[in-house]
């Protein structure tokens, strides 16, 4: 199974931004929309495992994580769209307490290399990616979706852990099943 290690807003907060996007004219039509079950923000990668090793990996991690010691309270709002010319992304940025959401983030590298995993730490981006623009995108359906995301601001959270996720294709898309919950405190 695909595995990676994400945070995942609550279910309110996902169907506030179904909402937004359902709410904006041609978004579906026109952009390439995460769908339900993949809203999340990856913080690592580790590729594919045999159930057996995920099971001996979360329970490696369960106590170092809870090591970490640290709930931050977070947040999503405002948008952040096609920060580089590479960068097709439509996202929501993170507020609240985003340093001690990416200490969280990069405490997870060192503890998964004890068992063997090397992770690209570049790879981290902290946003929550909603949609991907596409060649059939058009400058008002972009822009329309961007002033509403521009104006969200969710409730914030306590992020208590992070989820150990697994890819699951689907008719509608690659979406992602919880495997487990590692609390960071």
């Amino acid at each position: 199974m695909q595995v990676s290690v994400a945070l995942v807003p609550p279910e309110g907060v996902v169907n506030e931004i179904e909402a937004i996007i359902d709410g904006t004219p041609g978004a579906r039509a026109q952009l390439d929309v995460v769908p339900t079950g993949a809203l999340r923000l990856p913080l690592i990668g580790l590729g594919n495992l045999t159930r057996p090793d995920v099971e001996a990996l979360c329970e490696h991690l369960v106590e170092l994580v809870a090591g970490i010691g640290m709930t931050p309270r977070i947040g999503l709002a405002g948008a952040v769209a096609l920060e580089s010319p590479d960068d097709p992304t439509v996202s929501l940025g993170i507020v609240g307490d985003v340093d001690g959401m990416i200490a969280v983030a990069k405490a997870l590298p060192p503890m998964v290399s004890d068992f063997g995993f090397y992770v690209d730490r570049r790879r981290f981006v902290p946003k929550f990616t909603v949609a991907r623009v596409t060649a059939g995108t058009t400058l008002p359906v972009l822009q329309a979706l961007v002033d509403k995301l521009e104006r969200y601001r969710s409730r914030e959270w306590d992020l208590e852990g992070v989820e150990v996720l697994s890819r699951v294709h689907r008719d509608d898309g690659a979406i992602f099943e919880r495997v487990h919950t590692l609390y960071t405190s």
